[in-house]
């Protein structure tokens, strides 16, 4: 049964919003344990990719296609997106580093 735009929409939401809060959880805890925060934000990244993955497979998209064509698609943009938020996280923290200064 296929489900509707509106409950897919949703679906997408809350699962973006859980993998959010669980990058954010993950990258405090690693920072807090002594982990330098470039690479805890990294870790928080990575395990944010993977729960996300696994909750819009079954709230948003559980129709989109084979795991192994869609994982490597999933992956892909993770990377970009990994990418994108250890750029910003490296240039945000600096810069807040050298404003202390």
């Amino acid at each position: 049964m296929r489900k509707s735009l509106a409950h897919r929409l949703q679906g997408f939401i809350v699962a973006g919003g859980f993998a959010t809060l669980f990058h954010w959880v993950v990258m405090a805890s690693l920072i807090k344990a002594g982990i330098e925060p470039f690479v805890a934000t990294a870790g928080g990244s990575v395990s944010g990719a993977a729960l996300n993955y696994v909750l819009q497979r079954s709230l948003a998209f559980p129709n989109a296609g084979p795991h192994l064509f869609v994982l490597w698609r999933y992956v892909g943009a993770c990377v970009v997106a990994w990418l994108c938020n250890s750029a910003f996280f490296f240039l945000f923290y600096n810069l807040r580093n050298d404003l202390r200064q």
